[in-house]
């Protein structure tokens, strides 16, 4: 089980805030002002509140929202949340703490109710990362990735770190264990395989399930493909269209 052990500050840091909030509120219950504190309250639990949205699957995840969930730690400041509902609710106190903690909760929910089991010995075929489970082809393709910058990782490892579940692994995470490994990274949106910019990760969908892969190197209309599944590759454009539905993402390392 990957365990995101920042869990165990947002929970503390949300009871904090939620008795900040409450009295808070009680002391400028009459004030002219309360309004505007209730509004900077909301302000600040948005990055919380937004975190909670991505996992209720109501919003996309664009790139700046990418580059922002990869910031080190940054999912603590869901804890903003208890000063919210501390500042917002003057009954039901319990309730109201319980809840908050449940909104918090959730962004580290995955890897804790959806476990999963990575090898511990990685399988390397070409120099390409193979993936030991169904749903680990992101540590696969970071591996890839890392492997042509001469970092040397295991699946596992990155798994680890990124809190790989049993559903898949958030981007952010990867990104997070490159940054750390030393690699600067771009998100950008591709409509065409030849916009790809290499050594990179793209967002890929076979039969109607999401993909990791890398794309290595690009030649004209050739392209090296590390696939998690199979190996290394080469494919023009016509063959990738016709394996691969792109489904926008690319993270170009540098």
């Amino acid at each position: 089980m990957n365990i995101n052990h920042n869990i165990f500050i947002s929970v503390i840091l949300t009871i904090i805030l939620f008795f900040v909030g409450t009295q808070f509120i009680k002391r400028f219950k009459k004030s002219k002002y309360k309004s505007i504190f209730l509004v900077f309250s909301f302000l600040f639990a948005i990055p919380g509140l937004s975190m909670v949205t991505y996992y209720m699957h109501l919003i996309e995840s664009p790139n700046w929202y990418i580059t922002f969930r990869a910031i080190p730690g940054i999912e603590c400041m869901n804890s903003l949340i208890g000063l919210f509902l501390g500042m917002i609710i003057s009954n039901k106190k319990f309730l109201a703490l319980s809840f908050s903690i449940f909104l918090v909760i959730i962004p580290y929910a995955k890897p804790i109710v959806r476990p999963i089991n990575i090898n511990s010995e990685t399988k390397w075929i070409d120099d390409v990362c193979i993936q030991s489970t169904y749903a680990s082809c992101g540590p696969s393709s970071l591996a890839t990735i890392l492997k042509a910058k001469n970092i040397n990782t295991t699946e596992r490892e990155i798994a680890a770190n990124a809190f790989t579940c049993s559903s898949g692994t958030e981007i952010w995470y990867l990104l997070r264990y490159a940054t750390k490994k030393g690699l600067n990274f771009s998100c950008n949106q591709i409509h065409e395989i030849e916009q790809v910019k290499t050594p990179c990760i793209i967002g890929t969908e076979i039969s109607n399930i999401g993909h990791f892969i890398t794309v290595l190197e690009k030649n004209k209309d050739e392209y090296i493909i590390g696939d998690p599944l199979i190996g290394r590759i080469k494919l023009t454009k016509k063959q990738f269209n016709q394996k691969y539905l792109l489904d926008g993402l690319m993270i170009h390392f540098h």
